[in-house]
């Protein structure tokens, strides 16, 4: 059976055991997908211990994307720029580290627009930011706001040597001239998960030739992709990086292809109530 899973502080929100176990499910994969909250002091064992029991691999979500890195034996390259792992690949040879949220944020974006040459403005300055800006590193400029302007500073002092693009750092107040000419907005903050009737951006910012990004997929639909959509912007929904980042790390632990549409209907179904199916 091959074994796969979770390790986080908290897990119990967590969708992936459900749209990876139905992944494997219908590719006949005699295996399971399982979660365990981690507390910080007991990583290292469990890390050990599942290695020994005999995973194939491991996510990783927060806060243990950065304490991950000392285990592994070799990185993927967004995995070394973005300096976070979310996916942990246990080989004969040793311990891989890759990191899937930046494949799934650039992979879910690309299917709207194109990357190369345009402006973004990225709220947020924290894991899933940093994620974005390597993602999207061929990018002609990227807005880095956030409310704690040296936050947003101190992620493009340690990104700008790695990125094409022109990483700039503004304080949450230049927002809406930061949004004037962008093509893409992206919400990295957990602004509409805490709150869901909150939005991150004034509905007033927003312009019918932007495309709009929400991390956040609880729920699928926030208050500022709604507000979005009323603008007559593009939107993308967190579902999609969620699912694309998921059926990333399932390729490299299994080596087959999952079924995406069916993964994105088994997390809207769960997100939903039993609605999507």
């Amino acid at each position: 059976m091959r074994l796969v899973g979770l390790i986080g502080d908290p897990v119990e929100h967590s969708l992936s055991p459900e749209m990876h176990n139905v992944a494997m499910e219908e590719l006949g994969v005699d295996g399971v997908y399982v979660k365990k909250q981690v507390e910080r002091e007991e990583l290292g064992d469990v890390l050990k211990g599942a290695r020994l029991f005999g995973f194939s691999g491991l996510n990783v979500t927060i806060p243990y994307k950065e304490s991950v890195l000392g285990f592994c034996d070799e990185l993927g390259k967004e995995a070394e720029l973005a300096r976070a792992v979310n996916t942990l690949d246990f080989c004969s040879d040793g311990v891989f580290g890759y990191n899937t949220d930046v494949f799934g944020a650039r992979q879910s974006v690309l299917e709207e627009m194109k990357i190369s040459g345009s402006k973004m403005t990225l709220v947020g300055a924290g894991g899933g930011a940093r994620a974005c800006c390597v993602a999207f590193k061929e990018a002609k400029q990227i807005d880095v706001v956030n409310r704690t302007k040296q936050n947003a500073c101190e992620l493009v002092n340690d990104l700008e040597r790695d990125v094409r693009a022109d990483l700039n750092a503004l304080g949450l107040e230049k927002l809406e001239d930061s949004l004037v000419d962008s093509d893409l907005l992206v919400n990295a903050t957990s602004v509409g998960l805490e709150s869901p009737q909150k939005s991150v951006v004034d509905k007033t910012f927003l312009h019918k030739d932007l495309v709009v990004f929400d991390l956040v997929y609880r729920p699928p639909l926030t208050k500022l992709l709604r507000d979005a959509e009323e603008v007559g912007c593009e939107v993308i929904s967190g579902v999609e990086m969620l699912v694309k980042q998921g059926a990333k790390s399932f390729k490299i632990w299994l080596d087959r292809e999952p079924n995406e549409d069916l993964m994105r209907r088994c997390v809207l179904d769960e997100l939903n109530g039993g609605d999507s199916w």
